[in-house]
Order: structure tokens, then sequence, then C-alpha cells
């Protein structure tokens, strides 16, 4: 790389002053900082790049986030196996004419009551829908870690494709700047010529001329280096503010030349380790099991049942007499009465035979659920019938499903021979153009070094001078992007061939 800090730029005086001192500002500057302000920046390759793009890309995160649901669906419909547990529990007031529920009787007062209950539930038997689901949504999962790995892939392409970018104008602005260099030690040799009256006034005029072309190429490559460094932020999701240094990594394009392989073999290739071709066929399956688990829906379910219960009221809570029934007891108890011929009450008493009365006892609160606890267990067994055509209905829907994921299968294949198709056929035309832009600067080369031997002899004049000095720059302008064209377009196909992207 030139370091330009060791560019002489006082070559000329008088007219040409005000030239270098606005050149000055430019040209003073190592070529990695063209478009990087004052300060400590990152130095970042394209690894690194990539890494920044992933951590920040909202896509990125989308699709994470969609994997995670799918997971969360996995856990479940999993779960779906298990029993449901389920406990409650009430409290109330009731006033006026009402129920015990302990005791059922009616009663006329103000009672508080409350309650525990429990119940569970297992299904036994669903027609298989409970594995289907599972299954399917596992499916999900899989094709969903599929489309996270696809986008990943695509961000990691589009970075490097930026990146790339960002180095092929670095290598246009040093063009450029040689190009300059070029010019001003030509202006300085023709100055002197001019002086000691060897060439005319017009050949000094016509290199101002062409060093002020120059440096409008040159400000042109600044502009579109400072866009690339904007578009490679930009799609890494960092500020524009943020300074970085772009490593530019040593590519031996010779080393590139695309292996003897076909199309066909590429694609084959590419079918069985891209993620987004996994991911279309893990939707085919899903769609495929999802139709069983419509199916699932004409078949009876079989349910088991428990449920517990116990309650509690104030009305019961109160001290009961205790009887011994092996020591019975005769009493004589009033039932009413009746009038005697004197017109007097005359009490009826019956006989009641009931056990020794031994004590009291209390019937709180714990006692009462105690006593008040019941279980019950059952088992539900349900047959479809007729359900308004919603079983007919989904499987109709999961048919038509399935065939859209198949669609979506032929169409990521067909996209995917068609993306190899492309960058197959570009890359070839890329590399026979790389080549002949070589060739192409090696003869301009040598033609420039012959006609500037011969300018300054004065055995060519400036306009064959200026004519092979502009036919280097350009060619060597295209070669730089035929390179960086041909880099890649290589390396897509390697991204089709899973292989890293690294230079």
């Amino acid at each position: 790389m030139v370091n330009f800090k060791s560019i002489n730029f006082f070559l000329m005086i008088g007219k040409m002053r005000h030239i270098y001192i606005f050149l000055f500002p430019f040209l003073t500057l190592p070529l990695g900082h063209f478009c990087i302000a004052q300060g400590e920046s990152r130095q970042l390759n394209l690894q690194e790049c990539i890494d920044i793009a992933l951590e920040n890309n909202l896509m990125v995160k989308r699709s994470t986030l969609n994997a995670e649901l799918s997971k969360v669906s996995v856990q479940e419909s999993q779960a779906s196996r298990l029993p449901s547990l389920n406990l409650g529990a009430n409290y109330g007031n009731n006033w006026g004419r009402s129920i015990d529920p302990t005791t059922n009787s009616f009663i006329a007062q103000q009672i508080t009551t409350s309650g525990l209950s429990g119940n569970s539930s297992l299904n036994l038997f669903a027609g298989g829908q409970i594995h289907f689901s599972i299954k399917q949504s596992q499916l999900n999962l899989s094709a969903a870690q599929y489309d996270l790995a696809s986008t990943k892939d695509n961000i990691a392409m589009n970075i490097a494709n930026f990146y790339l970018n960002v180095i092929f104008n670095q290598e246009l602005l040093e063009n450029a700047l040689l190009q300059l260099t070029s010019t001003q030690q030509q202006l300085s040799r023709t100055k002197r010529l001019v002086t000691v009256g060897s060439l005319p006034r017009t050949s000094e005029l016509a290199l101002v001329s062409q060093l002020a072309g120059d440096q409008v190429t040159l400000i042109n490559a600044q502009n579109s280096l400072a866009l690339a460094i904007l578009n490679l932020k930009q799609a890494m999701l960092i500020p524009a503010s943020d300074k970085i240094e772009i490593v530019i990594p040593d590519i031996d394009v010779e080393q590139l030349i695309a292996e003897n392989q076909t199309i066909q073999e590429i694609y084959d290739f590419a079918v069985g380790v891209r993620p987004e071709i996994k991911s279309a066929y893990m939707r085919v399956e899903s769609a495929n099991v999802g139709l069983k688990l419509s199916k699932g829906a004409y078949y009876p379910s079989l349910r088991l049942n428990a449920n517990l219960f116990t309650n509690y009221s104030d009305f019961a809570d109160r001290e009961r007499i205790l009887y011994d029934n092996t020591a019975p007891v005769i009493q004589e108890v009033p039932i009413g009465f009746y009038i005697d011929d004197s017109m007097l009450e005359v009490p009826v008493y019956s006989r009641v035979t009931s056990g020794t009365i031994i004590g009291t006892e209390s019937f709180n609160r714990p006692r009462q659920w105690r006593e008040n606890f019941s279980q019950a267990l059952s088992f539900n067994l349900s047959v479809p019938i007729f359900n308004n055509l919603r079983t007919n209905s989904n499987i109709q829907r999961a048919k038509i499903q399935l065939q859209q994921a198949e669609i979506s299968v032929k169409e990521q294949t067909n996209q995917l021979r068609q993306a190899i198709e492309t960058a197959f056929n570009d890359t070839q035309a890329s590399q026979k153009s790389f080549l002949a832009s070589k060739k192409q600067v090696e003869a301009l080369e040598e033609t420039l070094r012959i006609i500037e031997s011969q300018y300054n002899l004065g055995g060519a004049n400036f306009t064959e001078y200026q004519i092979a000095s502009n036919n280097l720059f350009v060619a060597k302008s295209d070669l730089a992007r035929s390179k960086f064209n041909y880099v890649f377009k290589q390396k897509i196909l390697d991204f089709y061939q899973n292989r890293p992207l690294t230079f």
C-alpha cells in the first residue's frame, strides 16, 4: 500500500500553488483512513463484520423468537400427555332462607360457608391426536431453526458483498492516487523542460488540466469509498458516527479459479445442505402430519376424571350431644296437650328410647372439612357423530396446506437451481473478464512506459502521453472491478456449497 505522506506536493509555484493547497488535506492521510474521522477506530475483518450484523439484525432476532415460539409449542404438546390438576377454594355469606351445605336442611338465618375442591383429568385416548400434535410441533421447530440458519446465511452473504465493495472502492482510490502522483511527477519534469525551452508552454498547461481532472477523479473515489463504508455500517446496523477501519485481506485471485464442477453437481450438493431447502421439506412433513392429526378427530376419545371436595358452615359449627346407645334410657317427652272436661290443658307425653348422654363435642372447621370430604372418579367417553362438518373442513384445510407446502418446495428448489446456474455462468464470465483485463493492464503499462520515455526525450507529444496514461487508468479500474466481481461471484458458488465466507 502506498504511503501518501511521502508524496512531495511542493513541486510547483505561482499559478499551481492554490491547487496543492487544496489537495494537501486529502493527500496527507494514509489510505486506510480516508473515510475515518480523527480518533480511535475499530479494525474489523469480514468475520467480525458478519458477527456484528448477526447480533444487531432484526430479522435474525425475529427468526430467533419464531424458533423460541416453536420450542414452546413442542413443550406444550408434550405436556398434553400429562394429567391436568386444578385446586379451588370458595368463601361466601348467605342471608334469608337458604340451604345449609353441610346438612342440606333449610334455614332462615345468615350463614358463612367455605369450601375446598380439586380436580384432575387425564386423556387416555384421542385418536392419536396427541402423538401427531407432538410430532408436528417438533417438525415446525426444526423448520424454524433452518429458517434462522438461512436468515443468518443471507445476512452473511450480504455483508460480504458490502465488505468487498469497500475493498473495491479502496483499490479504486489507490489507483486514482497513483494516477495523480504520476501526473504530478510528469508535471514537475515538464515544467523544468519548459523552463529550459525544450517543451512549449502548452505542454505544461495540458498537464495542469490533467492534474485537475485527476483531482476530480480522486474526490469521486473518496466519495464512493465513504458511501461504501456507510452502506456497510448500515448493513451492520451501527451508527454512521462509529469509526471503523476495514482490514484488507490478501486476496489471491489466482487461487480462486473455479473447480471443474458442473452445475448439476453443485446443485445436487446444495439441495442436501442449504437450510432453506431443509426448512421447506420439514414443512411438507409437518403438513402431512397435520393431515393425520385432523383425521384423528373422527375417533372416539376417552378421559379419566377425578374430583375432591369438602366444605364448612358456621351454622353447623356448634356443640353436639353425644349418646351411648349401648345403655338405652326411656324418657317421656311432651308432644302436646288436650282440653279436659274442666277446660284445662292436660299434657300428653310420648315414651322415647335414646342412648345415655355421655357428653358433647364441637363440630368445628377442621372436623367439618374432614367429615364432609368427598371423592369421585369417573370415565368420560365421547364418540363423534356430527359436529357441523368441522372435522371434514379441517381435513380439507390440511390437504390444501400440504399442497401449498409441496409447491413451496418446488419454488425453493427452482430458485436454488436458477441462482446456481446464474452464479456459475457469472463466475465463468467474470473469470474470463478478469484474465483479459489483467493482460490489458500489463500491455498498457508497458505502452505508457515507452511513451513516457519518448515524451521526456521529446519523441512523443503530450496527447499521446495523455491517451496512454488515461487508457492505463481506465484499464486498472476495469481490472479492479472485474477482480472483485469475480471474487464475489466465486464466493456465491462457495456459499451454495456450504463453504465459509473467508478470503
